[in-house]
């Protein structure tokens, strides 16, 4: 069998061809047999550039989510989010007033070993003031919006969508415009944490850390820019800390427990469901709470068109854009399967084992939790 000709190979042998036409040097018959073979040879090369162009994977601007899944999949890492390191590390060098907010999957990106004192003392070591848990923000999200369900299916509406994972909620807006009604008015676990720090310190800056190229986008959205100031990845993180010289394994321990368990599950798909089940029965709400759990671009598709049609199982959807939940988000360091592992083991040892538990509820009452429309909604 004949070995097939590269693309490269074929247009070497065009330019042969158009060279022997151009030198006049040929008969008109061979001018001829020359021309059929060039003919012959452009309808291969046309044959085969339609053929790769079917393998190219381009990226439309206009459905774009922001997710990061395509920083994940290209094998070459040629497509990278917009760092904010430089300005995050240029403020930490001249002293200035900044506040860290983690993500809950930051727990499984340093291995069981590792736990949130750890991890808060080494941030601290980078010259932010303070560390606290985005887990925090998600316990007075869950009750927001919980409260914000109920009184959606008291009108009578069919469901309701969660809004805490920014890549979902670009997802509905762009490929279902018709359904964005039904995303939850409630802010996200950042945001919300992010407003609850600049409450009690208006001067400071926050800086949220997490695994979600996606939060990029959404500190910087309509009716909720403000609250956070820089979002950096996992990855980000751990440039700072080599820079810095620090070590995790090395900070001191100690006990950290600004959030419930169930505000810790936002890491994970479910974890959302899990928390607000969780507020309705300590709570005694009189709903019901059907919860339709999905995660990756493949079940989100197929539940929002369920939900499209009027064929929705359930009464509430809990998307999240990564498989799996933010511990498999764009921006992290650990395998997902290794970092569940060591992310259920450090979060399992809180001490706040409900939503209600949590004393610091108290001080999001005079917190803005709603998710302002954008000038497009």
């Amino acid at each position: 069998m004949a070995k097939k000709e590269s693309y490269e190979e074929m247009l070497q042998k065009l330019q042969g061809v158009l060279g022997e036409l151009e030198n006049g040097e040929l008969s008109l018959e061979e001018s001829m047999k020359s021309y059929e073979e060039g003919v012959k040879i452009v309808n291969k090369l046309y044959k085969t550039l339609n053929t790769l162009e079917g393998k190219i994977s381009i990226i439309k601007e206009e459905k774009c989510v922001n997710c990061g899944a395509c920083m994940s999949a290209c094998p070459f890492g040629a497509i990278s989010d917009k760092s904010l390191i430089v300005p995050v590390a240029k403020r930490l060098a001249r002293g200035r007033k900044m506040y860290a907010v983690v993500a809950p999957a930051i727990t499984g990106q340093f291995g069981a070993k590792i736990g949130y004192g750890q991890i808060k003392n080494a941030i601290k070591k980078l010259g932010f003031i303070d560390m606290v848990e985005a887990a925090c923000g998600a316990d007075g999200v869950t009750v927001h919006e919980s409260n914000e369900f109920v009184e959606r299916m008291e009108k009578g509406e069919n469901y309701m969508t969660n809004s805490c994972c920014p890549g979902f909620l670009n997802y509905i807006e762009k490929m279902f415009p018709d359904q964005k009604d039904k995303i939850s008015g409630t802010v996200s676990p950042m945001v919300a944490t992010g407003r609850y720090i600049k409450k009690n310190d208006p001067d400071s800056k926050v800086v949220f850390i997490g695994p979600c190229t996606a939060k990029k986008s959404e500190a910087v959205r309509d009716g909720i820019k403000g609250a956070v100031d820089y979002v950096l990845t996992f990855e980000e993180l751990i440039a700072l800390f080599e820079a810095f010289d620090i070590d995790p394994a090395e900070c001191e321990n100690e006990v950290v427990d600004d959030a419930s368990i169930f505000g810790r599950g936002f890491g994970t798909a479910g974890g959302l469901t899990a928390a607000i089940e969780n507020y309705i029965k300590e709570a005694g709400v009189d709903v019901e709470f059907k919860s339709v759990k999905v995660s990756g671009g493949i079940e989100i598709k197929k539940t929002m068109n369920m939900a499209k049609v009027g064929r929705l199982s359930g009464n509430f959807i809990e998307g999240m854009m990564c498989e799996g939940g933010c511990i498999n988000g764009a921006g992290v360091i650990a395998p997902p399967m290794r970092a569940k592992a060591a992310f259920t083991k450090i979060n399992n040892g809180t001490t706040i084992k409900a939503v209600l538990k949590n004393r610091t509820l108290e001080e999001f009452e005079d917190v803005n939790l709603e998710r302002m429309p954008s000038e497009d909604e």
